[in-house]
């Protein structure tokens, strides 16, 4: 596994950045080109998982797609599509699964849509529900509401289909772009419409398509009869909102000058107004709309605020970073649809705030960020290239910002690490290839580490062993005779020495936990294991062999003490863990083979 370390800029910085081609245009003008005659050429594009994704269906559906540095080029057109049956994969990717469901029902063939593991659990059965009062033949293979669906309807009746607001926008928007090749559509929006500015990405594509939509203030649209896409021959797509809103965020926490090129402070893209409220809480803002770029420079004290982000959820994470930098308390409201993103991105920002020192509290739709002084801290993705862009930007202000996981910025930015080493922002890249069992003394971390190492093959440091030989004295004697601190600070000697090894099994104390430095430097090169046991079966095991473990507490008894080291220790163990482990119902062995399962 590959993690990534970024160490803050030195000073504030003074330049101008390049981000890619916006990701929702890009998909847009993909999904339109396929059902507009000629060839199109879309320049400036997002070169990204997403749109790999997008291009690779319209290959296998036999539309021709061809790519150049900076562009696709779409040749053909779903007329182009033969009656046959069809596999279609759209790896994890949104926009593209709602685009190609809808375009899906009005070609030829039987269409089978997949999708990777991750996606199943985002929704559908909305889309699909408006696809059918149109005459859609959708069926589920799975789970109701979740891909994969199978479609084997190859046209669709024009008339009125009613869908529920409250998801997502990108619902409606695949039903209008497919509209001009089915007839007059009326499309009624049920409660509120969610991520209002998505839909004005999708009117704008289609007019740049030639396509009028009649917006009624959210609430209603409607596809006039007889509209049709002419080819522009050219379309160009404008750099990204949600992709400058990261350096826009660089620049406000670091008082710096970043300027992003090739957007319109006029852009149908909603995030472009993240500069609004970065500009509330201090920062200066510069808006040139003849030239296309937003300058943002950052101030000392940024102040808090409140915001409703329900139109722009996407950009939701980079403000709470930046927050956590101001004073006073950020409260983003009105962002519950935050949760069926590539992950519950609402759940997965609360966390990794607790993770820098942020006691950010959440509600159903809210997010509240208490703004402090935030430290590092070890970021889990979740899979999420949002996630992993948005705290990136913490580690341009604060040291030990560590991204587990970083590749997966290749879903919409994947050169979004080379842009911030170009800013002249360090980054360290490095293989995590130790494993790192913690857990409470007794839970069996020694003996677990001898089976992993004969079944990996790995060398086993187990650190307690380390401190030993090292000082030439148990640690009970060390304690004795110089006290814990002193030991702690042996501790890191120990810790500092083995961190830099690679390919082995680390067997720690059962203390190491309480001091965040040790574990970021043991996590750096390993995946981190918690070997929770319940404190009746460490006392257990203790009373059978007391070994050389000295007192940590003062209470009268062992079970006191371990109840009370238990109580402090257990959310430190917890916050560490890349993967936790039952132990007091299985024998070493089956937690050796349990561990390697889930880190297969």
């Amino acid at each position: 596994m590959r993690s990534l370390a970024i160490h803050p800029l030195s000073h504030p910085i003074k330049a101008s950045v390049e981000v890619p081609g916006c990701i929702s245009y890009t998909i847009r003008a993909l999904t339109i080109s396929a059902m507009t005659p000629g060839s199109v050429k879309i320049s400036n594009p997002t070169k990204s998982d997403d749109s790999y994704a997008m291009v690779t269906i319209l290959r296998t559906l036999g539309i021709a797609v061809e790519e150049t540095e900076n562009a696709f080029i779409v040749h053909g057109t779903i007329d182009d599509v033969e009656d046959k049956g069809y596999v279609l994969d759209v790896n994890i990717s949104g926009r593209t699964a709602r685009s190609v469901l809808a375009l899906l029902t009005i070609v030829p063939g039987i269409k089978t849509l997949t999708c990777k593991e991750a996606f199943k659990k985002r929704p559908v059965g909305d889309l699909v529900d408006g696809l059918r009062q149109l005459g859609a033949r959708i069926e589920y293979l799975e789970r109701e509401c979740y891909l994969p669906v199978k479609i084997s309807s190859s046209k669709l009746v024009q008339g009125s289909a009613k869908m529920a607001g409250k998801l997502s926008s990108q619902y409606f928007s695949a039903l209008m772009m497919i509209a001009p090749r089915v007839g007059e559509i009326e499309i009624e929006v049920i409660g509120e419409q969610s991520s209002k500015p998505f839909i004005d990405v999708t009117v704008a594509t289609m007019k740049a398509f030639g396509v009028t939509v009649v917006n009624n203030n959210y609430h209603h649209y409607h596809i006039p009869a007889g509209e049709h896409y002419k080819n522009p021959k050219e379309y160009i797509v404008e750099a990204d909102a949600i992709a400058a809103t990261y350096f826009w965020s660089i620049a406000a926490i670091t008082q710096s000058t970043l300027r992003v090129l090739h957007i319109s402070p006029n852009s149908a893209q909603g995030d472009v107004a993240f500069v609004d409220i970065l500009k509330r809480m201090g920062c200066t803002v510069t808006k040139n709309e003849k030239e296309k770029w937003i300058e943002v420079i950052g101030k000392k004290n940024l102040l808090a605020t409140t915001v409703d982000m329900n139109a722009t959820p996407d950009s939701v994470m980079s403000l709470a970073v930046v927050a956590a930098f101001a004073k006073g308390k950020t409260i983003i409201n009105n962002i519950e649809h935050l949760k069926i993103k590539e992950t519950d991105r609402l759940t997965a920002t609360f966390n990794e705030l607790q993770k820098i020192g942020i006691k950010a509290t959440m509600t159903n739709d809210s997010l509240t960020i208490p703004g402090s002084k935030p430290h590092g801290g070890l970021i889990t993705t979740y899979g999420d290239h949002r996630m992993a862009m948005s705290f990136a930007v913490s580690g341009t202000r604060i040291d030990n910002i560590i991204i587990k996981n970083p590749d997966v910025v290749s879903k919409a930015f994947p050169k979004f690490w080379e842009t911030l080493i170009n800013l002249g922002v360090a980054i360290e890249i490095f293989e995590k290839n130790n494993i790192v069992l913690i857990g409470m003394r007794g839970s069996g971390k020694t003996t677990v580490a001898k089976v992993l190492s004969e079944k990996l093959q790995k060398r086993v440091i187990d650190l307690d062993e380390h401190f030993v030989k090292k000082n030439g004295m148990s640690i009970s004697a060390f304690v004795e005779k110089y006290g814990w601190d002193t030991f702690r600070q042996k501790e890191k000697e120990i810790v500092d020495d083995v961190s830099l090894h690679n390919n082995c099994i680390i067997a720690t104390g059962g203390g190491v936990v309480i001091n965040e430095e040790h574990m970021l430097a043991l996590k750096k090169h390993g995946i981190c294991i918690y070997l929770k046991t319940p404190v009746e079966k460490l006392l257990q095991r203790m009373m059978i062999n007391p070994g050389d473990r000295p007192a940590l507490t003062n209470k009268q008894n062992l079970a006191e003490e371990l109840q009370e080291i238990f109580n402090k220790r257990k959310s430190l163990y917890e916050g560490f863990a890349d993967i936790t482990v039952l132990t007091d119902r299985e024998t070493p062995e089956e937690i050796a083979e349990n561990i390697i399962e889930q880190l297969q």
